[in-house]
């Protein structure tokens, strides 16, 4: 392949979609120039030169959610991993529910323990966890 240009113009890349009742915001849309090594970029947008075998990941960020997750009935969170939704990870992490994969039931002693604890804060929009971020309003001081 001959060199490029590569060009991705991505909206909704600084905010990330409202949750409703207590639930937890969606994902921003933003751009991964080779994700995992070490030349990884992630950005809003995207203009660049691009070489043989460079990968360019256009991800298209999803939905707020409705309801407190720590509340979902477990036994929906272990059918949502069993079908290929949700990672045994995601399940504790966002939903407070441990998985036991190989029995394929709800470690319900661990859940209960993870459900004690505080919920995980939210995260900030992808690509601009630690620069660049200003707030919306500035309070006067």
């Amino acid at each position: 392949m001959a060199d490029a240009v590569s060009a991705s113009i991505v909206y909704k890349t600084s905010t990330r979609p409202w949750a409703i009742g207590d639930g937890v915001t969606g994902e921003n849309n933003h751009v991964i120039m080779n994700p995992g090594t070490d030349q990884e970029r992630i950005a809003g947008g995207h203009y660049r030169p691009v070489s043989d075998g460079d990968v360019l990941v256009n991800n298209s960020g999803g939905g707020g959610g409705w309801g407190n997750p720590f509340e979902r009935d477990p036994a929906s969170v272990l059918e949502d991993v069993l079908d290929g939704y949700v990672s045994e990870e995601a399940a504790a992490r966002e939903y407070g529910v441990a998985i036991d994969l190989d029995a394929e039931t709800v470690d319900e002693a661990e859940t209960q323990r993870l459900r004690s604890g505080p919920r995980p804060p939210e995260p900030l929009p992808i690509g601009h966890e630690t620069k660049g971020l200003r707030p919306l309003i500035t309070p006067n001081l």
